[in-house]
């Protein structure tokens, strides 16, 4: 679950949690926010902010400037959006990640963006399955033992 700022943003709630903040300060900014699931703090953030992943039709809005990172982008929004996510078949693209089960080398959105050869793209893209955010916070949970199954109690 994330905070999802409804107004005005004047922190990062985690932030203020790590660094000790006073915890009037932290209620007031949670107070200025809604709590949702991953998936629906990714749409609509990406909504907000007119992001190219937002568009229906994404393909037809105009590209990031180059050559290099216009081409990784399709791929790897091609890629997402054709497969879903493994585990719930979800196919929005706003909330699709690669999710490395063969040994990370590097992010592939940050490596698409940064404008890398095809083939190097490809070959990280290899190393991952797709899967929405909330599917992937819960197998990275699970995989790092931190993870509470439906019938542990809090």
């Amino acid at each position: 679950m994330e905070f999802d700022h409804l107004g005005a943003k004047l922190a990062n709630v985690s932030r203020l949690l790590g660094s000790g903040a006073h915890p009037d300060r932290i209620d007031a900014e949670i107070a200025r926010c809604e709590i949702v699931c991953v998936n629906c703090h990714r749409r609509r953030t990406a909504v907000r902010g007119s992001h190219r992943r937002a568009a229906p039709r994404w393909w037809e809005t105009p590209p990031p400037p180059g050559r290099s990172r216009a081409r990784n982008l399709a791929i790897a929004y091609s890629t997402l959006e054709l497969a879903g996510c493994r585990e719930c078949g979800n196919h929005d693209l706003c909330v699709l990640d690669f999710d490395h089960v063969d040994g990370k080398t590097a992010n592939v959105t940050e490596l698409a963006r940064r404008g890398c050869s095809e083939q190097r793209l490809r070959d990280e893209i290899a190393r991952c399955v797709v899967r929405c955010a909330n599917c992937h916070r819960r197998r990275t949970a699970a995989v790092a033992g931190y993870h509470r199954s439906k019938g542990d109690q809090a």
